[in-house]
C-alpha cells in the first residue's frame, strides 16, 4: 500500500536530504520564501517542517534570524556513535535469521562499489553506498520501530560527521578503513556470530576513534 505524504512530510523530507547531502550547510539559514518558491506551495507546511526539523536537532530556531542549519558538536557527534553503535548491534543480530544470500550478495556489491568510489575519489557516492550497505540488514531486522529509531538518529548525525581530513591522503585511508570494516560486517553477519558482531559494531566501526578523526 502506498504510504501518504503530506505536504509538511514532503519539506521535511527534502530539507533532510538537502542537508545531509550537503547542500545545505552547517550555519546557513533556510529562506523560507525562497523554498515556497521552489517547492510550489504555501508558507504553512514549511513552517511546520522546520519547526519539527528543529525539534528534532537538525536546525536551530533563533529570534529575529529565523532557522538555520545546526552544526553539531564534538560532543554531539560522540554521543551519536554510542547510540548507534547499540542500536545497529542489535538490528544486526536480529537480521541474521532474516538474510538470505541475496542480501549478502547486494553487500557485497556494495563494498565493491565503495572499493570503486573511493579510487575514483568520488566520497558522495561512497557515503550513499555505505547508507545503502547498512540499510540492508537495518531493514532486514524485523523490528520496524527500531528501523524509524535508527533513521531518525541517523537523520541527526547526517553528513556533518564525516568533515574532511586534513590531507587528501588521510581521507581517502578513513575511508578505505570503513570500508574494510563493512567487509567484516559481513563475514560476521554469514557465519551468525551475534556476540562478536554486536561488540564489532559497538566498539569498532561506530568507536568514537574516527568521530575524533571527523570532527575535530
Amino acid at each position: 500500500m502506498m504510504e501518504f505524504k503530506s505536504l509538511k512530510d514532503h519539506v521535511y523530507g527534502f530539507l533532510s536530504t538537502q542537508i545531509q547531502e550537503n547542500r545545505l550547510k552547517p550555519g546557513e539559514k533556510i529562506n523560507e520564501k525562497s523554498l515556497c518558491e521552489h517547492l510550489g506551495i504555501s508558507r504553512t507546511p514549511v513552517r511546520e517542517a522546520l519547526i519539527e526539523l528543529a525539534n528534532e536537532g537538525l536546525l536551530e530556531r533563533r529570534p529575529r534570524h529565523g532557522f538555520l542549519v545546526k552544526e553539531l558538536t564534538k560532543e554531539e557527534v560522540k554521543e551519536i556513535y554510542k547510540i548507534l553503535g547499540c542500536l545497529e548491534g542489535v538490528a544486526a543480530v536480529g537480521a541474521i535469521p532474516c538474510l538470505s544470500d541475496r542480501e549478502f550478495t547486494a553487500m557485497e556489491d556494495l563494498i565493491l562499489a565503495m572499493d570503486e568510489a573511493i579510487q575514483k575519489n568520488r566520497r558522495e557516492r561512497f557515503y550513499k553506498l555505505q547508507k545503502d550497505f547498512h540499510d540492508v540488514y537495518i531493514s532486514a531486522c524485523g523490528n520496524r520501530h527500531l528501523v524509524r529509531i535508527i533513521n531518525s538518529v541517523k537523520r541527526r548525525f547526517l553528513r556533518q560527521a564525516y568533515r574532511q581530513m586534513e590531507t587528501e591522503e588521510d581521507d581517502l585511508r578513513a575511508l578505505r578503513q570503513f570500508n574494510d570494516e563493512h567487509r567484516v560486517i559481513l563475514d560476521l553477519l554469514r557465519a551468525g556470530k551475534t556476540d562478536d558482531l554486536e561488540k564489532y559494531l559497538k566498539n569498532v566501526h561506530w568507536d568514537f576513534t574516527y568521530a575524533r578523526m571527523v570532527a575535530d
